[in-house]
């Protein structure tokens, strides 16, 4: 708790301040978007295996970044 001013302020992340809001975030609120269309619910990558860069890339089989991408400096 931060102090100062007319009421004590919670600081921290919300995962301190409040255990379990992303898990209520991904099982709750995320499928309820979906419904709505408001959140995507389809991805380049549907197979089994498929890794978080092969989904940015939007190119299955792309498990490194791009030659001109900094972080291709760090292979």
């Amino acid at each position: 708790m931060a102090s100062g001013g007319l009421s004590p302020m919670p600081c921290g992340t919300g995962d301190i301040s409040n255990p379990g809001s992303w898990e209520d975030v991904a099982e709750l609120l995320v499928p309820e978007l979906q419904k709505r269309g408001i959140y995507w619910n389809d991805y380049a990558v549907l197979y089994q295996g498929g890794t978080f860069t092969e989904n940015m890339q939007v190119k299955p089989g792309q498990t490194l970044p791009h030659d001109d991408h900094p972080r291709a400096k760090l292979r």
